[in-house]
């Protein structure tokens, strides 16, 4: 994503075997914003709107990537949930617990209801 769109900044990420945990940083101007959010300021509705339709775009440019390279290793069945959920991170306390959440999210896979495995 960071490749590809220069407001884009991955922070912590980990992908699972059904899903993707991250936190991607959305810089735009001389604000940072992020889907994960640290800005602790109110945003106007339409920074609000910018913000969503940017990450809308680097989400949706990331599932076609990401799908291309899918089916072409043969798994054709492949498919993406629809949306994807978002949170944002207001504080610093916040975001080391869900950095450690991502971090430590491999650990739990055995324990996961859609581990078939």
């Amino acid at each position: 994503m960071a490749n590809h769109f220069d407001f884009i900044q991955l922070d912590e990420f980990c992908i699972m075997p059904n899903h993707v945990h991250g936190i991607i940083i959305i810089n735009h101007g001389n604000s940072v914003a992020t889907t994960l959010e640290l800005s602790l300021h109110r945003q106007s509705q339409t920074d609000k709107q910018r913000r969503n339709n940017l990450l809308s775009k680097a989400i949706a440019a990331f599932k076609t990537t990401a799908s291309k390279y899918i089916h072409k290793a043969g798994y054709a069945d492949f498919a993406w949930k629809r949306s994807f959920h978002d949170h944002v991170i207001r504080d610093e306390k916040s975001l080391f617990e869900i950095r450690e959440y991502i971090q430590n999210n491999p650990l739990k896979w055995e324990l996961d209801k859609y581990n078939l495995g």
